[in-house]
Formats: C-alpha cells, sequence, structure tokens
C-alpha cells in the first residue's frame, strides 16, 4: 500500500510529521493477507469466536487483513487494535455465509466491566494505515464512548450505527472520538445515536481530521453537557462533501449548552465544496446558552453550501437563568464564515440573533452570485425570531455581515427585524446587502437598527415590512450608502430615524417618502406606485411601465452584476434611459418576446 505523509494542513495550524526512512527499516514486513471468521462457538466453519481472539490471530506486517464478523451473536468489546491495515465486517448470517445480508448489522457492545470504549485504534508508526468498519452496531452502555482513534489511524466508518455510549461528565467520550492526528471517514448510511460526552456528544474530533463523505449519515439526538452536542471540534478540521436534496443525513436534534449542533474551536475548520448542489444540514439542535445550531471560536467557516433551520438558542431543558439565548442558527466569536449557499430559516433565540449572533470582529459573507443557481435566489433567510433585537442578524463590535441575492422574508423581533448592530467607536459593525428582498419582516421598531455601525444597501428591494414607525433606526450617527434601491415601509413610517450626525449617500432611490433623509445628505424620488407586477401577491418584479426601469448607473468593480434571480445586469430594454440603463431594485426586468433581439 501506498505510504502516506501525516502532514494535514488547513492554512492556520498543521502538525507536520515527517516520515523517518530509519522508521521504515524497523517495520514489521508485510506478508499475505489473512481472512478470519467469526461466530458462534460450534460453528465449524469459524476460525474464531470473538473479535479479541481474531486480532490475536493476525501476523504482524502492514497488509490489509480481513474479520468477517457473523450476526448470529452479540460480541463484547472489541479491545485494542495497534498498528493494523485491517477490515472488520459484519452482517454475515453466519461464518459459512459467502456474502454478507443486505442491511444486516452485527453488534458489538460492552463487556461486564465498561471500563474501556468499545473498540481502540491506536497508530504509533509514521504510516497512517487504514481500519474500515462495516455493516456493525456499537451499541452501550459505554461509558468510555464506542470508538476511540488516535495517532496514525484512518478509520472509515461503513454503513455503522453507533448508539448509547458515552458519558455526560466524561469529555471526550461520547460515540466516537478522535484525537492526535487520526482521520474519521464517515460514509454511507451511518448513524451516530443517542450518544452523550462532556464535549461532542456524537463525535469529538481534537487534533484530528474529519472526513464527511456520506449524504444519508445521519448525527442525531446526541448530548454533550458542555460543547457540541452533535459534533465538537477542537483544533480540527472537517471536510463535508454533504448530500443532494433527497439525502436523509445532517446534524440533527441535539442539545448542549453551547453548539447544540456543532462546536468549533481553537482553530478549527468545516469546509465543504461541490460543483454540483448540495446539502449540509444543521438542524433543529438545542442550545441552553449559545448557537442553537453552530458555535464557532476562532474557527472559521468556508462552503459552498451551508442549511441551518429551526435551531434553538436558550432551551432551558435544565435549569438555567432566564434570558439566556443567543444565535439560534449561529453563533461566532472572532471566527470567519464564507457560504455560497446559505439556508437560514426557522430559527430561534430567546435574546438575540434569532438567526445568526456575531461578535469580536466575526465575519459572514453570503456574497458570491456567480455559483448559485439561475432563477432562484441564493440564500434564503426566513421566519427567524429573536425575544429582544436582532431576528435574522445581530452584530457586536468589528463584526461584519454582507449577503448578496438573498431573500430576506418573516423574520421577526422587538427591535431589529432583519438586522441589529451595536459596534463600538473603534471597531463599528457593518452591514452590506445587495439585489435583495426584504419583505414581511417584523419588528416593534426598525427593519435595521444601527449604532456604531455602517449600512451599504444596493439595488435591492424594502418593501411592506411591518416596522413601526421608521424602517431604518440609527442611534448612533454613523455614515451609510444607499443606491439604486426601492424603499417602501408602513404607512406613516419613515425611511431614517436618525440623530444629528448621521451621514447618508444616496443614488438613484424610489420610496415612500423623503423628508426623513433629505437632512441628512440624502434624496429619494417619491412614488406611490413602484409598478411592481403583483404586490398583493408579493411578486416585486416590475411591469414594462415601472419607473423604476432602466434608470440607473451602477458601478460594481467585478465589472459582474446579478439581480436576485441571477439574470445579468443591466438589461437595456427599449425605455428612455435616466441616468443608465440598470433597473432600480432586487429585479431587473428582462425583454419581451417582440425586444428578443435587444435593439431599443
Amino acid at each position: 500500500m501506498p505510504l502516506k505523509s501525516l502532514s494535514r494542513s488547513h492554512g492556520l495550524r498543521r502538525a507536520v510529521v515527517r516520515l523517518a526512512w530509519s522508521a521504515l527499516l524497523i517495520l514489521p514486513a508485510s506478508v499475505a493477507a489473512v481472512t478470519i471468521r467469526v461466530g458462534a462457538i460450534g460453528d465449524p466453519a469459524c476460525t474464531a469466536f470473538s473479535i479479541q481472539g481474531a486480532i490475536a490471530q493476525l501476523p504482524p506486517g502492514l497488509t490489509e487483513h480481513r474479520l468477517l464478523l457473523s450476526s448470529n451473536q452479540t460480541y463484547t468489546t472489541a479491545g485494542v487494535i495497534t498498528d493494523r491495515d485491517l477490515r472488520i465486517e459484519g452482517g454475515y448470517a453466519n461464518c459459512s455465509a459467502a456474502e454478507p445480508t443486505p442491511g444486516a448489522r452485527t453488534q458489538i457492545g460492552p463487556d461486564a466491566t465498561a471500563t474501556a470504549p468499545l473498540l481502540t485504534l491506536l497508530g504509533t508508526i509514521p504510516i497512517q494505515l487504514p481500519v474500515t468498519l462495516r455493516a456493525l452496531s456499537f451499541i452501550g452502555p459505554a461509558p468510555q464512548g464506542a470508538i476511540r482513534a488516535s495517532g496514525t489511524m484512518r478509520v472509515y466508518v461503513e454503513d455503522t450505527w453507533v448508539m448509547n455510549a458515552g458519558d455526560l461528565f466524561l469529555d471526550n467520550a461520547g460515540g466516537i472520538a478522535i484525537e492526535d492526528q487520526a482521520i474519521l471517514h464517515l460514509r454511507g448510511n451511518s448513524q451516530i445515536v443517542g450518544n452523550t460526552g462532556g464535549e461532542g456528544g456524537g463525535v469529538s474530533c481534537v487534533n484530528g481530521e474529519i472526513q464527511w463523505e456520506g449524504g444519508d449519515v445521519l448525527i442525531g439526538s446526541n448530548r454533550a453537557r458542555l460543547f457540541g452536542g452533535g459534533i465538537a471540534l477542537v483544533d480540527c478540521e472537517m471536510d463535508w462533501l454533504g448530500g443532494d436534496e433527497a439525502s436523509t443525513g445532517g446534524v440533527t436534534f441535539n442539545i448542549a449548552t453551547g453548539g447544540g449542533g456543532i462546536s468549533m474551536r481553537d482553530n478549527s475548520i468545516l469546509s465543504g465544496f461541490a460543483f454540483e448542489r448540495t446539502q449540509r444540514r444543521v438542524v433543529s439542535n438545542s442550545a441552553e446558552y449559545f448557537a442553537g445550531g453552530i458555535l464557532a471560536e476562532n474557527s472559521g467557516i468556508s462552503a459552498s453550501s451551508l442549511d441551518l433551520r429551526n435551531n434553538i438558542a436558550g432551551l432551558r431543558s435544565m435549569p438555567a437563568p432566564a434570558g439566556m439565548g443567543y444565535g439560534g442558527g449561529l453563533a461566532a466569536y472572532t471566527s470567519t464564515i464564507s457560504v455560497s449557499q446559505l439556508r437560514v430559516e426557522g430559527n430561534r433565540a430567546e435574546r438575540n440573533g434569532g438567526g445568526i449572533w456575531l461578535q469580536s470582529a466575526s465575519s459572514l459573507q453570503a456574497d458570491l452570485p456567480l455559483v448559485c443557481p439561475v432563477g432562484e435566489p441564493c440564500h434564503t433567510m426566513s421566519q427567524n425570531v429573536a425575544g429582544e433585537a436582532g431576528g435574522l442578524v445581530w452584530l457586536g463590535e468589528g463584526a461584519s455581515f454582507s449577503a448578496a441575492r438573498a431573500w430576506i422574508e418573516a423574520n421577526v423581533a422587538d427591535t431589529g427585524a432583519v438586522a441589529f448592530a451595536e459596534g463600538g467607536s473603534a471597531a463599528p459593525a457593518q452591514i452590506s446587502l445587495s439585489n435583495s428582498l426584504l419583505y414581511d419582516n417584523t419588528a416593534t421598531s426598525a427593519l435595521i437598527a444601527l449604532g456604531n455601525s455602517q449600512m451599504t444597501l444596493a439595488l435591492s428591494t424594502l418593501v411592506d415590512n411591518n416596522t413601526g414607525t421608521s424602517m431604518v433606526l440609527d442611534f448612533g450617527g454613523n455614515t451609510h450608502d444607499w443606491r439604486a434601491s426601492l424603499l417602501y415601509g408602513a404607512p406613516g413610517s419613515v425611511l431614517l430615524s436618525a440623530p444629528f450626525g448621521t451621514t447618508l449617500a444616496t443614488d438613484c432611490l424610489i420610496g415612500h417618502e423623503n423628508a426623513s433623509v433629505l437632512g441628512n445628505g440624502g434624496d429619494v424620488f417619491v412614488d406611490d406606485d413602484p409598478g411592481f407586477e403583483n404586490r398583493g401577491s408579493a411578486n416585486f418584479r416590475l411591469r414594462a411601465d415601472s419607473g423604476a426601469v432602466d434608470v440607473c448607473s451602477y458601478n460594481e468593480p467585478s465589472g459582474i452584476v446579478l439581480d436576485l434571480e441571477g439574470n445579468l445586469r443591466p438589461v437595456d430594454l427599449p425605455n428612455p434611459n435616466v441616468a443608465g440603463a440598470f433597473d432600480i431594485g432586487a429585479f431587473e426586468r428582462r425583454p419581451s418576446a417582440m425586444f428578443a433581439n435587444g435593439f431599443e
């Protein structure tokens, strides 16, 4: 088998292990592969009757050996496997069976003492040896966890279940623990369900790596006393390939004090890219305090897609002070998040940041529109609820949130239905929205509330939001830039409520009033009818006779501008251009059939 370097790097840290030729000279020589059939006593076709007994028969060396486990009995603790290239496969009816029974798994449970994990894998030589676990069920109670791998081990978990393992009061002792450069591969129809741990109820990874390769892998209904109900990453990298829309896997129904679904700290990385559309689900998880879905501390997320739905921060299933709960879907400290297709929907925070909570210079970028499908938004951010501020997003000192091609609908908070930002005087928070629709969001005061914060708005439609007396509340006296957007609030509301000292740069805006912005250096053209195709049915595309068609000039540094649905902008229709060919708002009107050749 090829030798593999142990070098692992994701830009933030990499422990480099050099392979010494002197070490190779003392490795056992390769021998012929051995297959051992393990089953019930009395079966003459069996060559071993326990996993430990089978392992004792294996010769030394680097060749892949096989243990074929009959499913007609339950095996007790598998013990410790050191420096082996090994495949352990269950599901065989008996030792005479040539092939495993489809859907069958062999169960491995604890012995009478249960003082060790059900299976321990140790790598001590400078070669990353693989151990494959297939068609197995690790079922506790197992207080020390089900599977623990450390050192130079590469563990493949395929069609395997891990259940009822771990202890709430033992860190890194949930379902699976990966440590000290070990690598875990999660594959096809594996389930890690109903496990507990101090940190990492389902999976714990400390200075290791996880390769999530199956769309139907499920990490669900696990619990951690501290962080990472489903997964805890500590100085760890997880590459999550995701699944398609029909996949049933993901991180679901897990509970922790912080990071109900996933917790990341100490320079951990969550990544995942695919050319096809993929789903990475973090759904219906709960946290007592922070981040029902994902908690990121000094870490990074970079993925082509991420699905954060129905997560809760502030769930008090155990006694906890009232009024806690920050970041229903995601909470981040000093972390960077970049997602090409982001779904933040139905999350709840008892206090702030129903969907997203960003603090301490954290940033979330959802502004890479070129990779999204044509005909639909890149991002959907809807029905998130905060008990106090920031229905969709709450931002603290130095934090930033940017989104392009986002459908933002029906978010709710007392203040800042879409966003609440309160930065520091030396490190203001920043909000940037472009080619986006903000519709039917509800707050007692303000769609967006800003203190020591800056807001950039371009080519967007803000319409029919229920936000009290003002759409944008600036309580800090800041500088904002609004361009080429449609601004329509509730009757009688003002576009901007701001103190003296607020500076507003505007260009090419149409709204229901302009008196509130004139004193701050801005200007808005007032038009009672923006020319939507069907406002009552939430169709905010522009009619041919809309005064917002072919009105604006707009400069984009990249030179490429796409509307909410991914259509190239501008489209120069046979309308007289005012200052340019760009339409105002989130939708660029397409040519009718008679002008399909593009002439004006």
